[in-house]
């Protein structure tokens, strides 16, 4: 959650950051703060923000006088101007009735909400904090949605080219600071399609499947994960495509274990 505050007034700052810190999860970390109009626009270039609070008094640049309708100008310019990162919601936060007034009386406006700042009563606090609460709640909900049905591990190259075989159409993704490779796909069926993406262990093991499923989990969140393999070459009562489900599990790395017949 990023929140851009615009405002050069002191006094309606520091009640602004009380309320903001009083929602919960959210921190001075997550707010930035600018006293001009300039200011605004290198944020808006570079950053995209969940919400500006903007003042409609406020001056184009540090130590000038503030302009009456330059809040409604910098609007104006954020909805025409492709290069701006466009805040997903703007709230207007203004102390005087003239500058609310007109601001109402333009319907290209009617959309974006338009506070009453006043230091008496707290109805706009109430109204942010309720804005930004819920918006915090969708971004959780969108942050744990799977990324993909199902996650599909091979411990050695012959499992993975095995997989490959499943879809002529595989594209590879790479994240920063992960070496993995991440090849995904998706299965068209009569009803419904199914996003796929398979992963290679780095090395045999339970340690290596132990950090590529978490791995998977960070970036995909996937429904299912599972681990397709020709169960240690083992074929008496196995077959094709067989769903193994073990009645004891035992580290390899331990050694195996086999029955001798005397």
């Amino acid at each position: 959650m990023r929140i851009l505050l615009v405002d050069d007034e002191s006094h309606k700052l520091k009640v602004l950051m009380q309320v903001l810190k009083s929602i919960e999860g959210l921190t001075e970390d997550n707010v930035t703060h600018v006293l001009d109009l300039n200011s605004a626009k290198r944020e808006l270039l570079s950053t995209s923000y969940n919400f500006m609070i903007l003042d409609l008094n406020i001056p184009e640049s540090l130590g000038e006088s503030p302009r009456a309708h330059a809040g409604e100008e910098f609007v104006d310019e954020i909805i025409e101007v492709d290069k701006y990162i466009k805040p997903q919601e703007i709230i207007i936060l203004t102390e005087y009735d003239i500058s609310e007034t007109h601001f109402k009386e333009n319907l290209d406006y009617i959309g974006f909400t338009i506070l009453k700042y006043s230091s008496v009563q707290n109805n706009w606090q109430a109204i942010i904090k309720s804005k930004i609460w819920y918006s915090m709640i969708c971004e959780k909900q969108k942050n744990t949605k799977p990324k993909c049905d199902v996650a599909i591990i091979t411990a050695v190259p012959i499992e993975g080219r095995a997989i490959k075989k499943i879809s002529g159409s595989w594209s590879h993704q790479k994240f920063s600071g992960d070496s993995t490779f991440y090849y995904e796909t998706k299965l068209v069926g009569k009803d419904k399609t199914i996003n796929v993406v398979h992963a290679q262990q780095s090395e045999m093991g339970m340690h290596a499947a132990a950090t590529l499923t978490t791995k998977l989990i960070n970036h995909y969140n996937p429904r299912y994960i599972i681990m397709a393999g020709i169960a240690a070459g083992i074929n008496e009562g196995n077959y094709l495509g067989d769903i193994i489900i073990p009645t004891e599990i035992w580290n390899y790395c331990s050694g195996k274990y086999t029955s001798i017949e005397n």
